[in-house]
């Protein structure tokens, strides 16, 4: 996820255009409140698989 804006977290400031993962200590801010903030970008969704199964 790219950062929009900058914030600050408990341990570190994280920079606009930063690239963050849900595995970095972003409290005490939750993802999706700074994704409702402008924050940060959404969460990029896995591509889906539409490759048809043979029966």
């Amino acid at each position: 996820m790219e950062v929009l804006k900058p914030f600050n977290t408990r341990t570190r400031r994280i920079a606009a255009g930063e690239t963050i993962t849900e595995a970095d200590d972003l409290s005490p801010h939750r993802i999706d409140s700074l994704v409702a903030g402008k924050f940060i970008g959404a969460p990029e969704k896995p591509a889906a698989d539409n490759k048809r199964r043979k029966a």
